[in-house]
């Protein structure tokens, strides 16, 4: 019983139950199909014209962050927005 209240783990072990909980929550890459990328993309060209905020929920190594910004332009031919953030309140 003296060994029952100081039970003690390797740094490894600890790092290792880390990674394998962040990984049971991490998320699969969402695919669009052609009709949500058209809503998508009409969606930003309106709010491009009214130079309104847009709310974009982007997935980063299986987890979604939401950027609040505005678009300012859009390179079609290298396939990159690029926005104005709005600053974290």
């Amino acid at each position: 019983m003296l060994w029952e209240s100081s039970r003690m783990m390797l740094q490894e072990h600890v790092r290792s139950l880390n990674d394998s909980s962040v990984d049971s929550v991490r998320v699969k890459e969402p695919q669009l199909d052609e009709q949500e990328r058209e809503q998508i993309n009409e969606t930003i060209h309106i709010a491009m014209k009214f130079n309104q905020l847009l709310i974009f929920t982007i997935w980063i190594d299986g987890f979604f962050e939401e950027v609040t910004c505005a678009v300012h332009y859009i390179n079609q031919i290298n396939k990159q927005m690029y926005v104005v953030v709005k600053p974290t309140e």
